[in-house]
């Protein structure tokens, strides 16, 4: 993320322009929410970001699980 000082666009913005880019991606699902300082319910972690992969069948989800796993390891600090 940029620094808050160099930030244009707001949070709802980027939540929004990011739905616009995924839209397309058929049985996608994308929760957002604006992280605050008090959460109640839900998963709790001390991560910024979470990602859930569901599925009833569980080769196609061993298959994506993999395939998201080496996809996000390219990435340093992940």
């Amino acid at each position: 993320m940029k620094p808050f000082a160099e930030r244009r666009a707001s949070t709802m913005r980027v939540m929004a322009r990011i739905k616009d880019k995924i839209a397309h991606i058929n049985g996608l699902t994308l929760a957002m929410s604006i992280r605050q300082d008090i959460q109640v319910g839900g998963r709790r972690s001390a991560a910024q970001y979470q990602y859930m992969l569901q599925s009833g069948d569980t080769a196609a989800l061993d298959k994506w699980a993999t395939t998201m796993a080496k996809t996000l390891a390219v990435f340093p600090g992940i």
